[in-house]
Parts: C-alpha cells; structure tokens; sequence
C-alpha cells in the first residue's frame, strides 16, 4: 500500500521499469485535495503490479482527486492521522472523484459525496458495469468489499443527531445496481439523491433516499429526497425510487416528513417496468 498527500501526488505505473514517472505513462491515482492511501494485489504473482491489479482505494475527508484505470472498491476508511481503518467507514465527505475506468465493486462513503464521474470497465473482469453500488452510511452497514487480498464487511456508526449523506451530481457511463443514501440518526435528516446522470444497459436499478432520524424527546428527521435523475436504459428490468421515509416522534401520531420523488427523467428504448414512489408528500 501507498500512502499519498494532496497537493499533485500521483500514482504511475511504470511501464519500461525506470523509476521515473515518464511523459505518457498511465496514472493509477492523481490527488488534487486530501489525501488516499492504495492498494495492490500482485494477482499472477509476477512480483509486479499491473494496471488490473489496483485492488482498493482508501479516502481521507475532503477527497479530491481521479483514478485513471479500473479500481476494485473505494470507501472513506482513513482518517485524518493517516489511519486505515479497514471494514470501519469514518464519517468523511468526498470532495469530488473521478474514475476513468470502473470499480468493480462498491463506492463507500460515511459523509456526503459529490461530483462523480465514474466510465465503463477498462480491462477484462466478470465485472461490466461502472460500480456495483454507491452508498453513504448507513447503507454500507454489512455490506463486503475486497481491499487488497481481504475481503471486509462494512460498518458505520453515525455521530448523534447527524444527516445522512447526501449522494449529489453523479454521472455513471455503464450502470450500476443501486445508489442508496444514508439514514439520519437521532432527530437528523435522511441523506438526499439528487443530480444523477445513468447509462443503465442491462440490469435493474434502485435509488433511494435515507430514512429521517427518530425524534426521541425531540423533533424527528425528515426523509431524504430522490430528484433531478436521468436514467438512459434499453433494458426491460426494474428501475424504482424512493424517497426516505419520515422519522417517528416518540408518542406523538404523527413523524416527520417523507422523502420526495421528483424531476425525473427516464429514455427507455425498450418496454419497462418503471415505478416511483415517494412517500409522505
């Protein structure tokens, strides 16, 4: 692994063995703001790593940066002292990330994340899609990843009262199975899904809006939003959206407000099953 800082750090793979990161030579990682550490696993066993080989990328808060080949999963698991904390997401924010080839498997983020751009597999993988998944907090809680030669199960505990992250302006070149937001916790509101650009080719699609924080002896969280979504698909599968349900007042009738669904944009070339659902409008 590589620990790399901001400030124009970047990860080369050198092809004619040098040492030097010469003109043209494929960049794994560019940093422009936080800082990211980079896994490898030498899968042939050649004692060299490829560019099919970059086999997880951790982020620190504030992450800004472009990965320029296929990355196996990516996830806010460092803090601010430089610490991997393996399967534990810390509640960081993603400043923007680029991705020029796919993640093969899941975007992991404890915080808000905006300003994604993620293409389509460049190497061979039994993977076709851009990402299996984009998920903030909550949503990650016990789902598996590999980073590096392990396989990890995800967990995040939310700060008292906090949102749930919000997934904003996200473009995804070859689809993905699923962007789920966050729950709040406590009295705080449901992470938001808004500003998405999908080329969904060949499976179904969910996108969801976290669930607002229980009251308590206090106010509840309101649900978080789906809107702003435009999905280009040729595929007769599902696509469904949801909006996060409202957060419960303890011995009140009534909670807080239901996600909306909204300004939605759908070009289907084939037949569709399409459902929205919003709930508490």
């Amino acid at each position: 692994m590589w620990r790399c800082s901001s400030g124009g750090v970047k990860v080369v793979f050198d092809v004619d063995h040098d040492g030097v990161a010469d003109a043209g030579e494929p960049v794994f990682l560019s940093v422009t703001t936080g800082k990211a550490m980079v896994f490898f696993h030498d899968l042939n066993g050649d004692n060299s790593f490829g560019l099919d080989e970059f086999a997880g990328l951790s982020l620190g808060d504030g992450f800004a940066g472009i990965v320029g080949t296929d990355v196996k999963a990516v996830a806010t698991t460092l803090t601010s002292s430089d610490t991997f904390t393996r399967s534990t997401l810390q509640p960081s924010n993603v400043a923007s990330l680029t991705v020029k080839g796919a993640i093969h498997e899941h975007f992991f983020v404890g915080g808000n994340v905006s300003n994604v751009s993620i293409g389509s597999p460049l190497r061979a993988h039994d993977e076709s899609q851009s990402v299996q998944s984009i998920r903030t907090g909550t949503a990650a809680n016990g789902m598996v990843a590999v980073f590096g030669n392990e396989t990890l199960t995800f967990t995040f505990t939310p700060v008292s009262g906090a949102d749930g992250g919000d997934i904003t302006n996200v473009t995804i070149a070859a689809g993905t199975d699923s962007i789920l937001a966050g729950n709040g916790n406590a009295g705080g509101d449901g992470g938001s899904v808004s500003l998405l650009k999908i080329r969904q080719p060949s499976q179904n699609l969910t996108i969801r809006g976290g669930a607002g924080g229980g009251g308590g002896g206090g106010a509840a969280g309101d649900g978080g939003s789906v809107e702003k979504v435009t999905v280009f698909s040729g595929y007769a599968g599902v696509v469904e959206m949801t909006g996060g349900s409202g957060g419960i007042v303890s011995g009140a009738q009534n909670g807080a407000n239901g996600g909306a669904v909204r300004d939605i944009g759908l070009t289907i070339v084939s037949k569709r099953l399409w459902r929205a659902e919003g709930i508490g409008e």
